[in-house]
Protein backbone atom coordinates (compact mmCIF):
# COMPACT_ATOMS: atom_id res chain seq x y z
CA UNK A 1 0.00 0.00 0.00
CA UNK A 2 1.66 3.30 -1.11
CA UNK A 3 1.47 6.36 1.17
CA UNK A 4 -0.15 9.74 -0.93
CA UNK A 5 2.78 11.87 -1.87
CA UNK A 6 3.25 14.95 1.09
CA UNK A 7 1.11 18.04 1.10
CA UNK A 8 3.27 21.11 1.85
CA UNK A 9 1.22 23.51 4.62
CA UNK A 10 1.60 26.80 3.14
CA UNK A 11 -0.91 28.11 6.09
CA UNK A 12 -3.22 29.46 3.65
CA UNK A 13 -6.79 27.93 2.70
CA UNK A 14 -6.93 26.31 -0.60
CA UNK A 15 -9.93 26.58 -2.31
CA UNK A 16 -9.28 24.69 -5.62
CA UNK A 17 -11.40 26.32 -8.55
CA UNK A 18 -13.09 29.01 -6.74
CA UNK A 19 -13.31 32.58 -7.65
CA UNK A 20 -9.82 34.75 -7.34
CA UNK A 21 -11.44 36.44 -4.46
CA UNK A 22 -12.43 33.41 -2.72
CA UNK A 23 -8.64 31.58 -3.19
CA UNK A 24 -6.69 33.54 -0.40
CA UNK A 25 -9.89 34.59 2.09
CA UNK A 26 -9.66 37.19 4.78
CA UNK A 27 -11.87 35.70 7.92
CA UNK A 28 -14.81 37.84 7.09
CA UNK A 29 -14.65 36.70 3.64
CA UNK A 30 -15.25 32.70 4.93
CA UNK A 31 -17.83 33.83 7.31
CA UNK A 32 -20.06 35.16 5.03
CA UNK A 33 -19.93 32.52 2.78
CA UNK A 34 -20.05 30.08 5.80
CA UNK A 35 -23.53 32.10 7.30
CA UNK A 36 -24.53 32.13 3.15
CA UNK A 37 -23.81 28.05 3.15
CA UNK A 38 -25.18 27.62 6.42
CA UNK A 39 -29.24 28.26 5.80
CA UNK A 40 -28.71 26.03 2.83
CA UNK A 41 -27.02 23.58 4.87
CA UNK A 42 -30.34 23.26 7.05
CA UNK A 43 -32.58 23.51 4.31
CA UNK A 44 -31.50 20.20 2.72
CA UNK A 45 -31.54 18.35 6.46
CA UNK A 46 -34.48 19.70 6.81
CA UNK A 47 -36.09 16.85 4.35
CA UNK A 48 -33.94 14.47 6.77
CA UNK A 49 -35.53 11.89 9.35
CA UNK A 50 -37.49 13.79 11.73
CA UNK A 51 -34.80 12.06 14.57
CA UNK A 52 -31.93 14.36 13.52
CA UNK A 53 -31.59 16.24 16.63
CA UNK A 54 -32.14 19.93 16.77
CA UNK A 55 -29.94 22.76 17.83
CA UNK A 56 -31.38 22.99 21.66
CA UNK A 57 -33.16 26.48 22.03
CA UNK A 58 -31.35 27.38 25.37
CA UNK A 59 -28.10 26.70 23.58
CA UNK A 60 -28.98 29.35 21.04
CA UNK A 61 -30.82 31.83 23.59
CA UNK A 62 -27.08 31.61 25.51
CA UNK A 63 -25.11 32.17 22.40
CA UNK A 64 -27.14 35.52 21.68
CA UNK A 65 -27.17 36.57 25.10
CA UNK A 66 -24.14 36.53 25.07
CA UNK A 67 -22.70 37.90 22.28
CA UNK A 68 -25.34 40.88 23.12
CA UNK A 69 -24.15 41.38 26.57
CA UNK A 70 -20.71 41.85 25.46
CA UNK A 71 -21.05 43.82 22.38
CA UNK A 72 -22.87 46.40 24.64
CA UNK A 73 -20.26 46.08 27.24
CA UNK A 74 -17.70 46.67 25.05
CA UNK A 75 -19.42 49.54 23.75
CA UNK A 76 -19.63 51.12 26.93
CA UNK A 77 -16.11 50.35 28.30
CA UNK A 78 -14.80 52.35 25.23
CA UNK A 79 -17.35 55.48 26.56
CA UNK A 80 -17.07 55.29 30.48
CA UNK A 81 -13.54 53.93 31.19
CA UNK A 82 -11.17 54.76 27.89
CA UNK A 83 -8.30 55.25 29.65
CA UNK A 84 -8.25 51.51 30.83
CA UNK A 85 -10.08 50.25 27.80
CA UNK A 86 -7.96 52.38 24.61
CA UNK A 87 -10.00 53.13 21.30
CA UNK A 88 -8.03 49.66 19.62
CA UNK A 89 -9.18 47.40 21.74
CA UNK A 90 -12.46 48.20 21.46
CA UNK A 91 -11.91 48.08 17.90
CA UNK A 92 -10.76 44.42 17.97
CA UNK A 93 -13.32 43.41 20.26
CA UNK A 94 -16.05 44.64 18.30
CA UNK A 95 -14.54 42.91 15.40
CA UNK A 96 -15.00 39.56 17.29
CA UNK A 97 -18.62 40.66 18.69
CA UNK A 98 -19.56 41.69 14.58
CA UNK A 99 -18.06 38.57 13.22
CA UNK A 100 -19.71 36.15 16.13
CA UNK A 101 -23.51 38.23 15.26
CA UNK A 102 -23.13 37.71 11.47
CA UNK A 103 -22.91 33.89 12.02
CA UNK A 104 -25.21 33.98 15.28
CA UNK A 105 -28.08 35.40 12.91
CA UNK A 106 -27.92 32.18 11.30
CA UNK A 107 -28.42 29.60 14.44
CA UNK A 108 -31.72 28.50 15.34
CA UNK A 109 -33.43 26.00 17.55
CA UNK A 110 -34.89 24.49 14.11
CA UNK A 111 -31.54 23.59 12.78
CA UNK A 112 -30.04 20.04 12.81
CA UNK A 113 -27.41 20.26 15.29
CA UNK A 114 -24.52 19.21 13.54
CA UNK A 115 -24.74 22.31 11.50
CA UNK A 116 -25.60 24.84 14.68
CA UNK A 117 -22.44 22.79 16.24
CA UNK A 118 -20.71 23.67 13.24
CA UNK A 119 -21.65 27.41 13.71
CA UNK A 120 -21.41 27.50 16.97
CA UNK A 121 -17.88 26.55 16.73
CA UNK A 122 -17.28 30.32 15.21
CA UNK A 123 -19.03 32.21 17.78
CA UNK A 124 -17.29 30.49 20.33
CA UNK A 125 -14.24 31.29 19.16
CA UNK A 126 -15.01 35.22 19.18
CA UNK A 127 -16.52 34.94 22.53
CA UNK A 128 -13.00 33.63 24.11
CA UNK A 129 -11.60 36.20 21.76
CA UNK A 130 -13.26 38.97 23.24
CA UNK A 131 -13.00 37.45 26.86
CA UNK A 132 -9.26 36.75 26.39
CA UNK A 133 -8.79 40.71 25.45
CA UNK A 134 -10.88 41.71 28.30
CA UNK A 135 -9.24 39.07 30.83
CA UNK A 136 -5.87 41.45 30.16
CA UNK A 137 -7.24 44.53 31.41
CA UNK A 138 -7.01 45.32 34.97
CA UNK A 139 -9.20 47.72 37.26
CA UNK A 140 -12.51 47.71 35.30
CA UNK A 141 -15.74 48.72 37.13
CA UNK A 142 -18.48 45.81 38.52
CA UNK A 143 -20.60 46.15 35.97
CA UNK A 144 -18.12 45.20 33.44
CA UNK A 145 -16.74 42.07 35.30
CA UNK A 146 -20.33 41.10 36.22
CA UNK A 147 -20.74 40.64 32.38
CA UNK A 148 -17.31 39.03 31.44
CA UNK A 149 -17.77 37.05 34.92
CA UNK A 150 -21.87 36.08 33.86
CA UNK A 151 -20.28 34.89 29.75
CA UNK A 152 -17.24 32.57 31.31
CA UNK A 153 -19.93 30.88 33.42
CA UNK A 154 -22.25 30.17 30.34
CA UNK A 155 -19.01 29.85 27.37
CA UNK A 156 -18.44 25.85 29.29
CA UNK A 157 -21.93 25.33 28.68
CA UNK A 158 -21.48 26.20 24.48
CA UNK A 159 -18.40 24.40 24.50
CA UNK A 160 -19.94 21.55 26.01
CA UNK A 161 -22.64 21.37 23.20
CA UNK A 162 -19.93 22.07 20.61
CA UNK A 163 -17.88 19.00 21.84
CA UNK A 164 -20.93 16.38 22.78
CA UNK A 165 -22.19 17.16 19.17
CA UNK A 166 -19.11 17.23 16.40
CA UNK A 167 -16.17 15.52 19.09
CA UNK A 168 -14.33 18.97 18.79
CA UNK A 169 -12.58 20.47 21.53
CA UNK A 170 -12.96 24.18 22.05
CA UNK A 171 -10.16 26.85 23.04
CA UNK A 172 -10.83 27.81 26.58
CA UNK A 173 -10.66 31.64 27.29
CA UNK A 174 -8.30 32.47 30.16
CA UNK A 175 -11.21 34.11 32.30
CA UNK A 176 -12.48 31.55 34.09
CA UNK A 177 -15.86 31.61 36.36
CA UNK A 178 -15.40 32.65 39.38
CA UNK A 179 -17.35 29.99 40.97
CA UNK A 180 -19.99 32.03 42.86
CA UNK A 181 -22.02 32.87 40.04
CA UNK A 182 -24.16 30.41 38.95
CA UNK A 183 -25.66 29.68 35.93
CA UNK A 184 -29.24 30.42 36.27
CA UNK A 185 -27.54 33.93 37.57
CA UNK A 186 -25.51 34.07 34.79
CA UNK A 187 -28.32 33.98 32.39
CA UNK A 188 -30.44 36.66 34.62
CA UNK A 189 -27.15 39.05 34.62
CA UNK A 190 -26.66 38.65 30.62
CA UNK A 191 -31.08 39.22 30.37
CA UNK A 192 -30.38 42.30 32.43
CA UNK A 193 -28.05 43.47 29.82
Amino acid sequence: MMNPPAIADTGKVRLGGMAPSLKSPSRRTLLSVGAAAIPAAALFLSGCSSTTPLTPAQIVADAKAVVTALGTAVTQMGIDVPTLVPADLVTKMKGYIADASSVLDALSSSMAATVGASVMQQVVSDIVSVLNTVGGIAGLPAQYTMIIQAAAVILPTLQAFITSTLGIVTASARVKANGTMTLAQARAVLAAR
